[in-house]
């Protein structure tokens, strides 16, 4: 998770249980038993704030109350929140209800349908198909243009065929053929590589066609697309040469490894990203060095991001040991300390825990520290057995921020040692929302 998306969420998890903390209730519920009740009989402004929280929280458990919601209410905010609980959570369960909206798409919201359409792309049937497919001709171009989208995820070969008929008729509206290019490529469909290669070379083209019609080749993969894709690489466009370093990342050769990794000197950051990008999907350890000066000396902090995020999944000795000390350096930015953090977490955690315990004793007394409350955020989603006495460590730090992400590590890693530890934090006297959460730990363990 990005750094900013990280706090959007925690922002939104504590507005959540602040709600949950002033409610009026005589007796206390579990934090599940209250969600569960509000969904029921709650307001929209209130079901919805909980659907909200559930997507952040990517917890599956709410499946059949929120698809109640969905059903019985008229809401066009509540049903959009529902369909993107389902999407989040991947649930099949409201194919039907996405078919009827569509059928009766002038009775929903605009926004409704749309979300649908992408639903159904990702969890629709054959019927579904026939369905999206009598859109992608339909007077209203914006459902068009989410249908053609939506059965560009679907692998259907008969859909590949019928998008480059469309695409190469004049008479079909040019606005709509920027997604047939994208779905071409999203369909991986080779009957397609000649068209997308005379518009990726067409200087004349429209620019936004030749950069979806890169991208599309370097979906697709044809060898044949190889040199076209190599030509834009050293196109003046600075856009189409970043698409051109993420196109390349999909064919093999050591010529191809090493124009992704000259890519890292492009003096668009843009071309950069992609390569760190493509270097770490290539596997290309040979670059650690070019990455870790990326990292510690770039004029572009989305470069030095997308580097931390490539160290971290090529691995190795070298990567860890940097992204180690660079989340020790104080001196260092603390979003990008953060992002070496999450990067170790997600690939090291067991041999990383040790200098994150000294992160943590370091800013363990201050009033306020980012650093902190992120470190906490991180490891609450990670499971590993070693967490287990960090996770008791944090029970007892006095910020309610951090005993609640300590409950959420211990019900993740279903640490039932700890179940004694859990019941404290249920008594009176604890903080409100802390109780809450123990409550609903203690179901689960």
């Amino acid at each position: 998770m990005k750094p900013i998306l990280l706090v959007l969420s925690i922002i939104l998890f504590f507005i959540t249980v602040t709600h949950f903390a002033f409610a009026e209730d005589d007796e206390l519920k579990s934090l599940r038993e209250e969600r569960i009740e509000i969904l029921k009989y709650g307001i929209d402004s209130e079901v919805t704030e909980v659907i909200m929280s559930l997507i952040s929280e990517k917890d599956k458990n709410f499946k059949e109350e929120v698809y109640q919601v969905f059903h019985d209410s008229i809401s066009p905010a509540l049903r959009k929140a529902a369909f993107n609980y389902f999407k989040e959570i991947k649930w099949d369960g409201a194919i039907e209800d996405a078919k009827e909206i569509i059928a009766y798409y002038d009775e929903e919201r605009e926004e409704v349908v749309l979300l649908a359409i992408s639903y159904l792309a990702e969890h629709g049937d054959d019927e579904s198909i026939d369905l999206l497919l009598e859109l992608i001709d339909f007077e209203e171009e914006v459902l068009s243009n989410a249908a053609i989208n939506a059965l560009g995820k679907t692998g259907n070969p008969q859909v590949a065929e019928s998008f480059l008929e469309h695409l190469e008729d004049t008479r079909y509206p040019t606005t709509l053929k920027p997604a047939l290019i994208r779905a071409l490529g999203n369909l991986e469909y080779t009957g397609a590589v000649e068209a997308l290669t005379d518009i990726l070379l067409d200087d004349d083209e429209e620019k936004s066609w030749r950069w979806y019609a890169c991208v599309a080749l370097g979906n697709i993969g044809a060898p044949e697309s190889l040199p076209a894709l190599e030509q834009a690489f050293g196109d003046q466009d600075t856009i189409l040469r970043s698409h051109a370093v993420s196109a390349l990342k999909d064919f093999s050769g050591s010529r191809v490894d090493d124009l992704i990794i000259q890519s890292l000197r492009d003096s668009f950051w843009r071309v950069r990203v992609q390569a760190a990008g493509a270097i770490a999907e290539r596997n290309l350890r040979s670059a650690v060095p070019n990455l870790i000066y990326k990292v510690s000396r770039d004029p572009d902090k989305p470069v030095r991001s997308a580097s931390i995020e490539a160290l971290g999944k090529l691995g190795g000795k070298e990567s860890f040991d940097f992204l180690r000390e660079f989340f020790k350096g104080e001196r260092n930015p603390a979003d990008l300390r953060l992002s070496s953090l999450k990067a170790l977490v997600e690939h090291d955690l067991s041999a990383s825990l040790e200098i994150i315990e000294v992160i943590i004793a370091e800013e363990w007394e201050k009033d306020r520290s980012l650093i902190l409350d992120h470190t906490c955020a991180q490891l609450a989603g990670a499971e590993n057995p070693r967490l287990e006495d960090l996770f008791a460590k944090f029970l007892d730090h006095k910020s309610v921020t951090i005993k609640i992400y300590g409950l959420r590590g211990i019900e993740k890693n279903n640490f039932r040692e700890l179940r004694s530890r859990v019941e404290e934090l249920t008594e009176e006297g604890v903080h409100r929302s802390v109780r809450k959460v123990a409550l609903s730990v203690l179901e689960s363990l």
